[in-house]
């Protein structure tokens, strides 16, 4: 039997949301959790199987220095930032996360060392709130930085940014999780 598809994932994320609906439970969130980190594995490994001749003829022209035409520059922007772009095109909390951080640290940032247990235990709440929103603005800011950065070092094609744009798909043809 072979590996699961992006299409089995997708029934067995649907699955897992459901069941956590219906119950409510840490372990079903964490069964959704990892439906998610599968299927999106399986999408991603689909997507460069599938792409993958084109992704090494890229390679050779550029290793050549020949420089891409707009539709193979298009084609390499997805493989390489594609991800981002998407999440960043999706992403709607940004602002509500933003504030949230922000009422959470003025929180955190009043008064000295709580006065008793139970404050110090009120604290810890609100820092783990704060815990809770980070890595979703981190996770946002870095997909940001990854499309300038791309913008940026791709804005003159000269043989040193073509080595590098070539070393970057070969790298990302070889990893299991990029």
């Amino acid at each position: 039997m072979g590996a699961k598809t992006s299409a089995e994932f997708r029934a067995e994320a649907a699955a897992a949301y459901d069941k956590f609906v219906s119950e409510k439970k840490p372990d079903q969130l964490r069964a959704l959790y990892d439906s998610l980190f599968n299927l999106n594995a399986a999408l991603r490994e689909e997507m460069q199987a599938a792409t993958a001749e084109t992704v090494k003829i890229l390679i050779s022209k550029l290793q050549k220095g020949l420089a891409p035409a707009p539709d193979e520059m298009e084609f390499i922007r997805l493989w390489l930032i594609g991800d981002a772009e998407a999440y960043l095109s999706r992403e709607n909390d940004l602002q509500n996360w933003l504030k949230e951080l922000e009422r959470i640290m003025s929180e955190v940032s009043a008064g000295g060392a709580p006065a008793n247990v139970r404050s110090a235990m009120g604290l810890q709440g609100t820092v783990a709130d704060a815990l809770g929103l980070v890595p979703g603005i981190q996770r946002y800011y870095e997909a940001q930085d990854r499309v300038k950065r791309f913008e940026k070092s791709t804005a003159s094609l000269d043989s040193s940014t073509m080595l590098l744009i070539s070393n970057l798909l070969e790298s990302k043809i070889k990893s299991a999780n990029d």
